[in-house]
């Protein structure tokens, strides 16, 4: 039913003060290409710092030697537990009857939940935090203080999805998102403390009491995204993200058909994991599609201008602190921005229809001072408030505390 990959050990002696803490994900938290491997690979580091770090990820990707690598300095023991097709599949249908979401019923598995209690009686865990709804099922089921980050509003996230979609398909994001809406409250007295990335994201939420929720938005390693672009771009404008997430396809799209035919000089690099079918239609003359980068800065730098017209997503978009902490100038949506809380005019720049774009990509590229003040200014927002160290120094004190 699924398969034990990873048990790596640590000196216990060295850990004797440290909080037992063991973490529940949905996806094993690298490589980070999707934004809630992004967010728990960086708390794992800095919660490392606190707390004897037990990993559990119950996924339906594989996760690669060299992937584990990565976490074995921050972690005292890693397990991945691979749910099969088959699993999967059972699973799905059950969610008609049991009516779960599909995106939790899916992955959850008896046979997990008995391995994971062992691996807490193993490891005398004192402390589980859950990454998002979709492991709810394991960690609501242990008796012992618990934490749950919703990250994103997933409910009202599927209600965007249905809006941009027809047919079955809007029917089945519909039915999820009701079903992901009623989860998130019902679990909600399960867990002793709760965390949200945004206040836009608390604000969506139907939850009994969401004065309780803390807010723990994302850092940038700033660091590893240092300020500067190259001396020649090879685009005038970029797009960077999973290509294969749903809103990050209809973006794509949307530069494509409403965007570029405004500024009909200018060229488009798309890069990022799993272009769709659909996505990759939309290569031409003007229009790269790079795909995975090994190093998505060089993605970045090689672009004057980074466009996210993005309707449709929650959260906070790490494709935005991430081109803003490089100091490439970034225009995106009112929505976008709410969960970000940058200065229009100042940090970033904010459009809401195509001819909204269109203008402010020709404010930058025309006004050589502006370009500059964005950049250094957006660089500076990014330095002062998305410190992964204080953010989840703020997150531990969460988990430490009593409820």
């Amino acid at each position: 039913m699924y398969c034990l990959l990873l048990w790596q050990e640590i000196d216990q002696h060295t850990i004797k003060s440290l909080l037992k803490l063991l973490i529940i994900s949905s996806r094993f938290p690298y490589p980070l290409e999707k934004g809630d491997k992004l967010r728990l690979y960086y708390q794992i580091r800095e919660l490392a710092k606190w707390n004897d770090i037990t990993l559990v990820s119950v996924s339906d990707e594989e996760a690669s030697e060299s992937d584990k690598e990565q976490l074995k300095p921050y972690v005292g023991a890693q397990y991945h537990f691979d749910i099969t097709k088959g699993v999967r599949l059972w699973n799905r249908l059950s969610a008609l009857s049991t009516g779960l979401p599909i995106q939790v019923s899916q992955l959850y598995d008896p046979a997990i939940m008995k391995a994971i209690e062992k691996i807490t009686q193993r490891h005398h865990i004192e402390h589980v935090y859950c990454q998002l709804p979709r492991a709810a099922e394991y960690a609501r089921r242990l008796n012992l203080p618990k934490t749950i980050d919703y990250m994103d509003a997933f409910g009202e996230s599927m209600e965007k999805r249905a809006l941009i979609n027809t047919g079955f398909k809007k029917k089945l994001f519909t039915t999820e998102a009701k079903r992901m809406r009623k989860y998130e409250s019902k679990i909600f007295i399960d867990f002793d403390h709760h965390t949200l990335i945004s206040e836009q994201d608390k604000s969506y939420m139907e939850i009994s009491n969401p004065d309780l929720v803390h807010v723990v938005p994302n850092g940038i390693d700033t660091e590893f995204f240092s300020f500067g672009l190259t001396e020649s771009s090879t685009s005038d404008l970029a797009f960077i993200g999973n290509m294969g997430y749903p809103p990050n396809e209809a973006a794509a799209v949307y530069i494509h058909d409403n965007i570029l035919p405004l500024v009909s000089s200018m060229t488009l690099t798309i890069s990022g994991a799993r272009p769709t079918p659909i996505v990759q239609q939309l290569a031409s003359k003007r229009v790269t599609i790079v795909g995975w980068v090994d190093d998505i800065r060089e993605a970045y730098r090689s672009a004057k201008v980074f466009v996210a017209p993005i309707f449709s997503g929650t959260g906070q978009q790490n494709k935005i602190l991430e081109s803003m902490a490089i100091g490439l100038p970034s225009i995106t949506t009112t929505q976008v921005n709410n969960a970000i809380g940058a200065a229009d005019g100042k940090e970033i720049l904010i459009a809401d229809n195509p001819q909204e774009f269109a203008k402010a990509i020709e404010k930058l590229l025309n006004d050589d001072q502006l370009y500059r003040d964005i950049q250094q200014n957006a660089r500076t927002f990014v330095v002062e408030y998305y410190s992964w160290k204080e953010h989840v120094a703020k997150l531990n004190k969460i988990i430490q505390a009593k409820a």
